[in-house]
């Protein structure tokens, strides 16, 4: 992040209360840390994103639509304190709540590399791991599934005859148990230099079941020349939930502003044949392959298990907008 000079988290503690000025109701605090130059800036940025985050959840929230609630800072001007008035929400109902107030919002569009490009630098990466395990003894595998890296992450090789295998043409460059994402990271760091300094790793953001493990796919990213993403959240003017017209599963419309518009079709005409991926919050939710170029400013978010709860969910995150400072909820 380059706001180097912004030292800023933001605790977010919940009560349910029960006082002279509301006979009941649930309290949410949210406390803000930033530097004196910049902190009205990022407080009252803060309160604008969840005052409409808040807003659009009870339209939505069943129940919710005519409740009152109330976004205000503290005596002490440090905390923003979000009142539900008469209204005690339900454990579920916390819990959605939470989640769109500690989620940044940040949608980002990224190009991709393919594993073909990448597989000799993976190659090289589980060599120059085994070496360090085994320093006196050179690392010469047989099989491509062998080796510190190649133990963990299973990557995208085709088996195309006895004995040869092709690197598959595919953003993901492997999959792996999500209990040895953490361990695979840190063996990634370790050879970051093996790698294009272009190239940024993320995984999948929900695992797919194989054989009673949860498996998430790593995808690879390439950053543009000013090392950010192909396209970011600025560009949306507006999201909405709708249903595919393929399997019925919920998906996520997202409309651009024209500036979008033209940066969208630019980067889809420029990746005919090639994946895109969409990420949130970090995650990679889709990389699908561009068929052709896009010059309504259109695109949609759908998979990784995408719910109805979810979607919409991230439909008033995008709709409210980003936040300024990363969330932590401490319960």
């Amino acid at each position: 992040m380059v706001a180097a000079i912004v030292v800023a988290s933001v605790i977010i503690l919940t009560q349910c209360f029960s006082n002279h000025e509301n006979d009941s109701g649930t309290s949410i605090m949210v406390e803000v840390s930033a530097t004196e130059n910049e902190f009205d800036k990022i407080m009252d940025r803060c309160c604008e994103v969840m005052e409409k985050r808040i807003q659009l959840f009870c339209e939505d929230e069943p129940g919710l639509d005519k409740a009152k609630f109330s976004i205000k800072r503290t005596n002490d001007n440090k905390r923003i304190r979000i009142d539900f008035k008469n209204v005690e929400l339900g454990h579920d109902q916390v819990a959605r709540v939470l989640n769109l107030l500690q989620s940044q919002g940040c949608l980002q569009f990224y190009e991709t590399y393919t594993f073909n490009e990448l597989s000799d630098c993976f190659y090289k990466a589980n060599v120059k791991l085994a070496e360090k395990d085994n320093p006196n003894q050179e690392a010469d595998f047989k099989f491509l599934y062998e080796g510190p890296l190649f133990d963990l992450l299973k990557h995208s090789f085709n088996q195309i005859a006895p004995g040869k295998y092709e690197a598959e043409r595919t953003a993901c460059v492997g999959k792996a148990k999500a209990i040895d994402t953490l361990a695979i990271n840190q063996m990634l760091i370790e050879t970051r230099d093996l790698f294009p300094h272009d190239l940024k790793l993320a995984w999948t953001v929900e695992p797919e079941i194989v054989d009673d493990s949860e498996v998430l796919g790593l995808i690879a990213l390439k950053l543009s020349p000013d090392n950010k993403c192909a396209l970011n959240g600025e560009a949306i003017s507006d999201a909405r939930l709708e249903y595919s017209s393929y399997n019925g599963e919920p998906e996520i419309l997202i409309m651009m502003n024209n500036e979008g518009a033209k940066s969208w079709q630019r980067i889809t005409g420029n990746n005919i044949g090639r994946q895109i991926a969409i990420v949130f919050d970090g995650y990679v939710y889709f990389y699908p392959v561009v068929n052709n170029e896009i010059p309504n400013g259109r695109a949609t978010i759908s998979g990784g298990n995408l719910t109805t709860e979810g979607a919409i969910n991230i439909v008033n995150i995008l709709k409210a907008g980003m936040l300024p400072v990363p969330v932590t909820v401490v319960e």
